[in-house]
């Protein structure tokens, strides 16, 4: 997939919107390969607005797939393993409580792992998918993750 080909520039700063990049250097590659041009364009579009803190609407059937995909990729379990992975790579703090949440999230960056969580996955919320199926899968995922994190701050308080 072509859709997050630019991740990596925007995680070290280098661009401001990996989708936006992303869908330039999609058409490159796939000019270079002689890809038919309207189906250049229809790819190009489904990288663009996949991004789901871009607020974007998808216009394609394909489009509205890919965003589902990428978003059900942002909830659940594996992206709880993912998020203190990537915190740990990264050296950022689990939590601060002393930091207040409401921080603008920018690529990798939030105050700490925890922060993250409320920056950046819990905007996904089952009612921004496209789709049946993926609304279904977004609502048990979503919850998931506001479970984990109310046993997460019990736990932070030693209330359990």
């Amino acid at each position: 997939m072509l859709h997050d080909i630019a991740r990596l520039k925007e995680d070290n700063n280098e661009i401001e919107c990996h989708a936006e990049h992303g869908g330039k250097m999609a058409k490159e590659i796939l000019e270079q390969m002689n890809f038919p041009k309207d189906k250049i364009k229809e790819i190009v579009h489904c990288i663009e607005v996949h991004r789901h803190s871009k607020g974007l609407i998808a216009k394609s059937k394909e489009a509205k797939i890919i965003q589902d995909a990428d978003r059900l990729d942002a909830l659940g379990a594996i992206t709880i393993g993912r998020m203190f992975s990537t915190g740990g790579k990264i050296n950022r703090p689990l939590y601060n409580p002393e930091i207040p949440f409401g921080k603008i999230y920018k690529g990798y960056y939030s105050d700490s792992t925890i922060h993250g969580f409320y920056a950046k996955i819990l905007k996904i919320t089952p009612n921004t998918f496209n789709t049946k199926s993926a609304k279904k899968l977004a609502k048990g995922r979503y919850k998931f993750v506001e479970k984990f994190l109310d046993q997460f701050f019990k736990e932070w308080k030693c209330e359990l």
